[in-house]
């Protein structure tokens, strides 16, 4: 491997330079992980004295995550058309929007990347930034399945009579995984170099190089090896352990375990050099398992992106959320404990005995006991002031609101206050709480962008690496699932994608709220469009109120049963036309649907309902439908 030394050389130099300011990083994550764990360096206590930890921040910083979380993603694609597209081919790729958003979200589910999230930004909360790695879950092996084989019967013979269909166990060659994935990267396996700003090398302030340092067992690079991915494994059979006290924190004191233990070290390294990526393997900082190489992906950049809550401007380390509260965590530690000292001392009574007295144990100590004494003076409890036990309860209160209002993390959920703002009234309450929700949204926006840069590399690698047709499935109507076939070479090109918009409140529950007044206000608005001969599309505005809901395939709630339709096909503007020269809402012709006779008030929108106008109350509705249906036909309503 002399013709790797160079190679080698620059590697472990340019790793060791970067690794300097990387340890700090490494120390500021395990000191932030060991506060999410409520962990403390033990201080030498009298046995009598506390030393409990509630975990305040775990509680805290799952508010967050949870809030940042967004289950079922699903992205919204448009072209972008570079400067070479004409016309036709942009209006195919827009027509192609939809077949991109559906591969996506049947990648998303195959990865499963909603159980990716929580990791991914709990990383950001305790470190700063959470990465990810992009690439193509490519396993080939052999399957096996089950099969129907004609098995030769024969007699005692031994002729043959004939053959009986068995089933046997199939074994092929074939794919165990071929889809694309996305791996959450431990942020101290990230080491980039001390000036680079972002991860984009073509811009300035970009990343020129960084490091992955992975861990594998040494079967894990025996199969890597077997199936020509990398060389030289042997040599790393007897390799030294480099990850020395860089894991040693919180998986050794929570669980005492070893993360590393009995793996080998390989370090990932992408350069960008002469205008393009190259990427090689070091193993066991000794052998050349992979030598420089062109970047493999079609997107051109690193196979890695950040997701971070609280970036800072130049830099790629953000502000971690475990940094604004590690401090009030250990003054409501420091404050309680020292609370119930003073509550155990007050409980359990200290007693002055003065020294002439010739044997202080033989007093006992049990309700109704009775000491002789010859003064009363000889022996009396000690009484503390009680108040001391209630000093540091509105000093623990104020810390406990700081710390929920510093991370916005539901603000009076514990009960807790500080005196910023007058929370006793409604007002200041209500700006505590929108201070907060627009604190949470805008952390969730920035970390949902990294979010957003993971879905333009993962719909680049599907285009590089599937080929031919690809089949998903998806939501069809009444909620059945269908497949769709999509054809790779047809969704070919440069998309923009956006994660789906919060909505006009930025906030989920309003924007449900506003959708439901509004659609309950088209229904209302349908009889009056009927009757000025402008129907409302009833499928159109289910649709809008479902892409409100964040409803996917609002088609599930059409049904393809034509006996369904009865009652919809007597809507006004739904139904039969109505005869040529009649004017709308007349009746039905002979042989048709009997609808009655509608009065000419009933349609009024000038008439208050009182006279027989209009009503908007949701139970109108519901009886009309009930009756265009057949409901209460030859009887009342309620009839049996």
């Amino acid at each position: 491997m002399a013709e790797y030394a160079d190679l080698k050389a620059e590697i472990l130099s340019k790793f060791d330079e970067a690794k300097l300011h990387h340890d700090e990083f490494v120390r500021r994550y395990d000191r932030g992980e060991r506060s999410y764990h409520g962990i403390k360096e033990r201080i030498g206590r009298s046995k009598w004295r506390h030393d409990l930890r509630p975990r305040y921040a775990f509680n805290l910083l799952e508010t967050v995550v949870a809030s940042q979380v967004e289950m079922g993603l699903r992205f919204e694609a448009s072209p972008s058309p570079m400067h070479s597209l004409d016309p036709e081919q942009a209006m195919h790729q827009l027509m192609m929007t939809q077949d991109v958003e559906d591969l996506l979200r049947h990648e998303h589910r195959v990865d499963k990347m909603d159980s990716k999230q929580r990791p991914l930004f709990l990383c950001d909360c305790l470190g700063g930034r959470g990465v990810w790695k992009s690439y193509w879950n490519y396993v080939p092996g052999m399957t096996k399945h089950q099969g129907v084989h004609e098995t030769v019967i024969h007699g005692p013979d031994g002729k043959e009579l004939g053959t009986m269909p068995t089933l046997v166990e199939i074994e092929d060659q074939g794919m165990l995984r071929d889809h694309s994935t996305t791996e959450v990267v431990d942020p101290r396996d990230f080491i980039v170099h001390e000036s680079a700003q972002h991860l984009d090398p073509y811009k300035p302030g970009g990343a020129q190089h960084l490091f992955h340092r992975c861990w594998y067992s040494y079967e894990q690079l025996l199969y890597l090896q077997s199936i020509g991915v990398c060389s030289g494994v042997e040599t790393l059979k007897e390799s030294k352990d480099f990850a020395g006290e860089d894991y040693y924190g919180r998986e050794k004191q929570v669980f005492n375990i070893t993360r590393t233990k009995d793996l080998i070290e390989v370090i990932e390294y992408w350069v960008f050099r002469n205008g393009k990526i190259f990427f090689s393997w070091l193993g066991g900082r000794k052998t050349i398992l992979i030598p420089e190489k062109p970047n493999p992906f079609w997107h051109g950049q690193y196979p890695f992106g950040i997701v971070s809550s609280m970036p800072q401007p130049f830099s790629m380390n953000g502000t971690s959320t475990i940094e604004l509260i590690e401090a009030l965590q250990e003054i409501a530690w420091e404050l309680s404990n020292q609370r119930l000292d003073n509550v155990e001392l007050i409980n359990n009574a200290i007693y002055l005995i003065r020294s002439d007295v010739e044997d202080p144990d033989a007093f006992e100590y049990y309700p109704g006991a009775r000491w002789e004494v010859e003064d009363v003076q000889q022996v009396a409890p000690m009484t503390p002031p009680y108040q001391v036990a209630e000093v540091s309860l509105q000093a623990e209160q104020l810390v406990k609101g700081d710390l929920q209002n510093v991370t916005s993390a539901a603000p009076f959920a514990g009960g807790t206050q500080t005196e910023t703002v007058d929370q006793k009234t409604a007002t200041g309450a209500s700006i505590v709480q929108n201070n907060a929700q627009q604190m949470l949204a805008l952390k969730k926006w920035n970390a949902q962008l990294g979010l957003t840069d993971e879905a333009q590399q993962r719909l680049k690698n599907c285009q590089q690496f599937y080929d031919g047709d690809k089949l998903v499935h998806i939501l069809g109507p009444d909620g059945k699932v269908a497949f769709k076939q999509i054809p790779i070479i047809a969704i070919q090109g440069e998309y923009l994608l956006e994660l789906t918009a919060i909505g006009e409140s930025q906030m989920r529950q309003e924007r449900r709220a506003e959708a439901s007044n509004f659609a309950q206000l088209m229904i209302g608005f349908a009889p009056i469009a009927a009757a000025a001969g402008q129907p409302l599309s009833i499928p159109a505005i289910i649709e809008w109120f479902c892409e409100r809901w964040d409803i996917e395939a609002p088609q599930q709630f059409f049904s393809v049963n034509p006996a369904a339709g009865g009652a919809a096909a007597a809507l006004p503007g739904q139904g039969q036309p109505a005869p040529p020269g009649g004017p709308p809402g007349q009746g039905a012709p002979p042989g048709g649907p009997n609808m009655g006779t509608t009065s000419s008030t009933a349609v009024d929108a000038s008439a208050p309902s009182a006279t027989g106008g209009l009503s908007l109350s949701g139970g109108q509705f519901m009886q009309r439908a009930a009756a265009l249906a057949g409901g209460g036909r030859g009887g009342s309503m309620n009839g049996g």
